[in-house]
């Protein structure tokens, strides 16, 4: 029930920030339901912040009802903000670690089983995300769907905030990180990027292309420099 509720004022909102941008008039109707979005995002702050095993269980019990779907033994920590929680598809036995941020209005995100995502990791973008089981993320990285081409002079960079509207001027796709891969701290993740199946990415890295299973990633833009042992 709740799930709906936000999918539905969450094309309101969406409807709304597209007509602000081009300096059209909001219809009364909106306003009326932004207020309402508004109440749930007042809500959600209270939600957040409540620290200690109470804060956990409020948190699960609230965001069961808001995501696309939940499993069961998800922890979600003190400070996690979801733009679009409704597009949040989760497994059993998920850790959202504090102070993460998912900026999924007009993205998905779907969270396996037996998952980390460290503090202060950032989700979003356009497109979907695909966190496989056992997988890890750590602290601070961040993953993009979208982002911006680098066009001829003759043309725009655009921005959000740009009214002038060219497809060609966004890089956008899907990011997979496959099966026990582990995305260790401070990387930032392209879009169209599949990380292959128990490979890791090492801290601070870029990556800007898919990588081979058990292979070992670093540096900007990140290159291989080995994979797993066998033994």
């Amino acid at each position: 029930m709740l799930n709906n509720i936000y999918k539905f004022l969450g094309k309101i909102e969406s409807s709304a920030f597209k007509k602000l941008r081009i300096n059209e008039n909001i219809s009364i109707n909106n306003y009326f339901f932004l207020i309402i979005k508004g109440f749930f995002s007042i809500l959600e702050s209270i939600i957040r912040n409540i620290s200690g095993p109470f804060g956990y269980i409020l948190r699960r019990y609230y965001y069961k009802m808001v995501f696309n779907k939940m499993g069961n033994d998800v922890l979600i920590d003190v400070g996690v903000v979801f733009n679009g929680a409704q597009n949040i598809t989760c497994g059993n036995k998920v850790w959202i670690d504090s102070y993460s941020t998912f900026s999924l209005q007009i993205g998905e995100l779907y969270i396996g089983n037996q998952v980390h995502i460290h503090s202060h990791t950032f989700f979003g973008g356009r497109d979907k995300i695909i966190i496989e089981d056992e997988a890890g993320i750590s602290s601070g990285s961040r993953l993009f769907t979208s982002g911006i081409s680098i066009m001829p002079k003759d043309k725009k960079l655009i921005n959000p905030m740009i009214d002038v509207y060219d497809p060609t001027a966004i890089n956008a796709g899907p990011i997979t990180i496959k099966k026990n891969a582990m995305v260790l701290s401070n990387c930032v993740i392209s879009p169209n990027i599949t990380i292959g199946e128990g490979s890791i990415l090492l801290s601070c890295s870029f990556l800007t292309k898919s990588t081979p299973k058990y292979s070992i990633f670093i540096g900007t833009p990140a290159v291989q420099i080995g994979e797993r042992p066998k033994d």
